[in-house]
């Protein structure tokens, strides 16, 4: 009778090579996947937030007959207008671009000037090629990477009327020549007045 050896066998150096590069391709396409998920999940999330905040605006503004104080900085500074959702969902403080009036003599926050008295405003908005004008504020979230690519000083305080906000589009290169992420809300003053 022949003496029959079996031969126990593990995986060879060539073999483990190969299955790792399958497992390595495998969880990079799972964490790419996962990823573009949380991504659309957070722009999704901050969709929801800026119209949240924009409609909260808008509810102080018919209330007021004015929209809420803002400053140099593109903060909201009312005092005793609390936001529900002070920052966007990256945790970056909401910046808040207030029109002037009609005359450029005030701003639309000011006391006493009364938002239903107005029939225009001193702040336009030029987005992916159109224009629009009587715009009584915009909303900026600065996006997942922080960086406020928006240029916004023309229209925080426009020295000459109007002033013109700017929406660049997702991925044009912005301020400092970085992407654009940025979130943009704005509203007309003809749609503060339907509601008022």
């Amino acid at each position: 009778m022949a003496n029959t050896r079996t031969r126990e066998r593990g995986f060879g150096l060539i073999q483990m090579a190969l299955v790792l590069m399958v497992l390595g391709v495998i969880l990079s396409t799972l964490v790419s996947v996962f990823v573009g998920r949380v991504q659309k999940d957070m722009a999704k999330r901050a969709l929801t937030a800026i119209r949240l905040t924009r409609d909260e605006i808008i509810g102080f503004t018919i209330v007021n007959r004015r929209l809420p104080a803002g400053d140099a900085t593109a903060k909201i500074t009312e005092s005793g207008f609390t936001l529900s959702s002070p920052t966007d969902p990256w945790g970056n403080t909401w910046r808040y671009i207030a029109a002037r009036t009609s005359a450029c003599t005030g701003n639309l926050y000011d006391t006493g000037v009364y938002i239903n008295s107005q029939s225009n405003t001193g702040l336009s908005v030029t987005a992916y090629g159109t224009t629009t004008s009587d715009v009584a504020f915009v909303l900026v979230s600065p996006g997942p990477n922080g960086s406020l690519e928006t240029t916004l000083p023309a229209a925080i305080n426009p020295t000459t009327c109007p002033g013109t906000f700017t929406v660049l589009g997702l991925g044009a290169a912005g301020a400092g020549s970085i992407a654009n992420d940025d979130v943009v809300e704005y509203v007309v003053l003809g749609h503060i007045h339907s509601k008022m």
